[in-house]
């Protein structure tokens, strides 16, 4: 099983919406959560592009004006899901994981801001857990919420002990389990890049575990937006080769059509026509590769670098803390890669 929480500020745009996409056939993700949409509806059409026709189900709390929005969706053929519900900062489904038929339920959550309001939402949570203890129950989300001091920190920071007294409060309570993220001590960078927390996590109950002992998390590359994919997964899997790799940068260049058009014309092949299609785009990707070496000088290994770059910076951002000319070029790295 491999399970994707993203809260992404935002899934109107195209470019959003194409790297939540990219993400689930990368990682091969069986079930998305998304926080923070900023969506006031929701077309399941957009979900079927991302895993393919038919293949999804999905639930949806809408946003108040352009504030919250939570979006949880599963592949069907995974996960057979036989009901769910919104509440106010969640969604919940529940449901069998398809392969052996383990009862589960998911509760995906975008908390808000104000110490009051999550104690409520806390309270909320802990009544969905105890009427679903039989159940494998993952609790999953932005919990805007943190249990150590440590787990933020910056400029203008302030720490509140009650909110950090409440949230741990409510894990024991529920007698969760958080699912340590390797790769990354912060889930949230301020835009700025003065302030950092761990906000975006996973907790489970006792019987998730006994049925997935091996359930680890990671905290995924942050590109360039200011929280972090994070990844659960119960197993190591090899899903081998990567897709075809399209840089949106190419379409900028005057020449990029009539190079596509010239080299899907060239080709002359005699089979039936998937295999026909397959032998094309192999051809294309060969001219393309090069056609970007000279054109754009490896503008995909400049990608590469950029974010290996910004990559290192968050590491030592964790770990030390930044100078302001380190944020500075932090940020200049972002733009950068947002330009590409």
């Amino acid at each position: 099983m491999k399970a994707l929480s993203y809260n992404i500020r935002g899934l109107g745009s195209q470019a959003k919406q194409r790297d939540v996409g990219d993400l689930i056939r990368r990682e091969k993700i069986d079930l998305c959560f998304i926080q923070e949409t900023k969506l006031e509806s929701f077309s399941l059409s957009l979900c079927n592009s991302w895993w393919g026709a038919d293949k999804c189900e999905a639930t949806f709390r809408n946003s108040t004006g352009r504030s919250g929005g939570i979006l949880s969706i599963w592949n069907k053929e995974r996960f057979a899901a036989s009901s769910w519900w919104d509440f106010p900062g969640g969604v919940a489904v529940n449901g069998q994981w398809v392969t052996g038929n383990i009862p589960c339920c998911f509760v995906n959550i975008y908390a808000p801001m104000t110490v009051s309001e999550k104690a409520n939402l806390w309270g909320v949570i802990s009544m969905i857990g105890e009427h679903n203890c039989d159940l494998c129950v993952c609790i999953l989300g932005d919990f805007n919420a943190i249990r150590k001091q440590n787990e933020r920190v910056g400029r203008g920071d302030s720490f509140c002990a009650t909110d950090t007294r409440n949230f741990d409060m409510f894990i024991r309570r529920c007698d969760l389990t958080e699912i340590r993220l390797q790769g990354r001590k912060f889930t949230w960078y301020k835009p700025n890049g003065e302030r950092e927390s761990k906000l975006d996590r996973f907790f489970v109950n006792s019987r998730w575990l006994s049925e997935w002992p091996s359930s680890h998390g990671q905290g995924l590359q942050r590109m360039i937006y200011d929280h972090c994919p994070i990844l659960l997964s119960t197993k190591n899997v090899d899903w081998g080769p990567k897709s075809f790799r399209f840089i949106n940068a190419w379409t900028s260049h005057p020449e990029f059509l009539k190079l596509v058009e010239k080299v899907w014309r060239e080709g002359s092949f005699t089979c039936w026509s998937c295999y026909i299609f397959k032998e094309k785009l192999k051809k294309l990707k060969v001219a393309l590769k090069e056609w970007n070496r000279v054109s754009f000088g490896n503008i995909d290994h400049a990608i590469i670098s950029l974010k290996d770059e910004l990559q290192a910076l968050d590491a030592l951002d964790d770990t030390f803390g930044l100078e302001d000319s380190e944020i500075i070029k932090r940020n200049e790295i972002q733009a950068n890669i947002f330009v590409q």
